[in-house]
């Protein structure tokens, strides 16, 4: 009877003990290995740390990411603050790596052959130095297999996580008011703007007790913070990813947009791609977040057609320094060895920030459209492809003539970007397109308008722009490729007009 008695007491307390242990889980930590899966997991990294195949603690599991090492990511789920481990999910989504979470970073510790609290490990298949004689190897690698022999999202589905990683703190922190970026959060303020797929938010960074004791917030990382705004606010661009050629995409704006660092260039400050489950479908998709500096006072877009309601304009000098700023940035993408062109040069991308006693800053943003400049184009079927491209990435009234009506035969490069910093000129000056005017007349092409370069001037300020200005436009505006001048020969001209103009 008493052995029963102190069996039942047994079994109770291990039972009260499990029951602490799920009670003291971050919401994030999903997926969570079952009873069965978590001994599996435990037996594994306890057989890795034997054998020197285990990475250990937030530090060394990041770098081992970062450096390109493979493995299996175990988190435990009771860690205290969450944030310090919150961007770890997100870099083993990003580098295609398994992570799972186990209730206790206790047992996780023990496992792992160190008696401090352990957050993560990353479980190796193979020893960081020599090599496991085959027999261990054979039976390391079975047991690693075992574990996640479960593919990543069926786990998720089964855990009933409605976002993984990173968006699973967005629905449970604070209300859903808060996003995560890596090791950083920030708090929406209000949206910004929105297009196709993408929404534009003002964020602002929260400061946790854990980011000041570890050295501060996001700025304090940065080589160059003098670029950001002093009170701790971004811009934060949510892309909703609906299928596998939309993420390369976002891929690809994000790999281009860290190849360039120029003043006159939007920096990409930091980025997560995370897999989410589809509440009404129930598929995994990904949403991608990319943090910007913010700048408030709108695009050159915005600014000239606010200055056009009013009959306003700027000056002539105005003109020529906010376009000797944008030629600045794309002399930038244009050097090297490897030359990219932006494809969308257009007032809708150029950020302004207003100066007290100078010129507006200009800011070319959003390199979706940004691709290696050269290419060669030696069949119909090429250059149909080229047509179809462009169609869907460089807006119509500031895309270039070959862009429309590709040869068979050439050699397209950079100066397509001349035509749209051309016309982006013209709209600085007059508030549109040289082109748009064919939109609203009877029977008028924008394309034919494009191609045979039908430039008309509307009435502007008075005293009017300068003729310079319009022989300079339309010197941007040739049709044919080969004899557009080159962005170095743009810039000693602008520099001329600039002097003369000062005076």
């Amino acid at each position: 009877m008493g052995s029963d008695s102190e069996a039942e007491k047994s079994h109770k307390k291990g039972k009260e003990k499990e029951k602490k242990k799920l009670s003291a889980l971050a919401p994030i930590a999903k997926p969570l290995a079952g009873k069965k899966l978590c001994k599996l997991t435990l037996k594994l990294v306890r057989k890795a740390a034997e054998h020197k195949c285990l990475k250990r603690g937030v530090k060394e599991v990041v770098k081992s990411i970062r450096r390109g090492q493979k493995g299996l990511c175990v988190i435990a789920g009771n860690i205290s603050p969450i944030d310090v481990i919150t961007h770890v999910p997100i870099l083993c989504e990003e580098a295609d790596i398994r992570y799972l979470y186990v209730p206790s970073k206790e047992d996780l510790a023990s496992a792992g052959s160190t008696k401090r609290p352990t957050c993560c490990v990353l479980v190796q298949t193979k020893p960081n130095k020599g090599e496991l004689g085959s027999t261990e190897q054979e039976k390391l690698k079975a047991d690693y297999d075992q574990v996640v022999a479960e593919p990543f999202e069926s786990i998720c589905l089964e855990m009933g996580c409605s976002f993984s990683g990173l968006n699973a703190l967005y629905d449970a922190v604070n209300g859903g008011g808060d996003i995560w970026i890596n090791e950083n959060r920030f708090r929406i303020v209000r949206q910004l703007g929105e297009g196709g797929f993408a929404f534009v938010f003002l964020v602002k960074e929260v400061i946790s007790d854990s980011s000041s004791a570890s050295g501060g917030g996001l700025a304090k990382k940065l080589k160059d913070p003098s670029r950001l705004s002093g009170d701790g606010t971004y811009a934060l661009k949510k892309v909703l990813i609906q299928s596998s050629e939309q993420l390369e995409l976002v891929r690809e704006e994000i790999r281009v947009s860290s190849r360039f660092s120029h003043l006159n260039l939007l920096p990409l400050l930091d980025h997560a791609i995370i897999a989410v489950k589809s509440s009404t479908e129930g598929s995994v998709k990904h949403e991608a977040y990319l943090l910007f500096p913010v700048h408030l006072d709108g695009t050159l877009l915005d600014n000239s057609q606010a200055m056009k309601a009013k009959k306003e304009f700027f000056s002539t000098l105005d003109v020529l320094e906010i376009f000797r700023q944008l030629c600045a940035g794309l002399k930038h993408m244009h050097s090297g060895e490897s030359p990219y062109a932006h494809n969308d040069v257009k007032p809708g991308n150029v950020l302004v920030t207003h100066r007290k006693g100078k010129s507006p800053l200009a800011i070319l943003m959003d390199f979706g459209s940004a691709r290696p400049a050269r290419r060669e184009i030696r069949s119909r079927s090429e250059a149909l492809q080229l047509q179809e491209w462009a169609s869907e990435h460089c807006s119509a009234p500031f895309r270039a003539p070959e862009l429309w009506d590709c040869p068979s035969h050439a050699d397209i490069d950079e100066r397509t970007d001349i035509w749209s910093l051309g016309c982006t000129l013209y709209a600085i000056m007059y508030g549109m397109s040289p082109f748009e005017y064919a939109l609203g007349e009877s029977g008028g092409s924008l394309q034919l308008a494009i191609v045979n370069a039908q430039i008309k001037w509307p009435a502007g300020p008075n005293p009017p722009y300068p003729d310079a200005l319009h022989q300079f436009i339309k010197w941007m505006l040739q049709p044919q490729a080969a004899v557009r001048p080159r962005i170095d020969d743009i810039i000693l001209h602008v520099d001329k007009l600039i002097a003369k103009f000062s005076t």
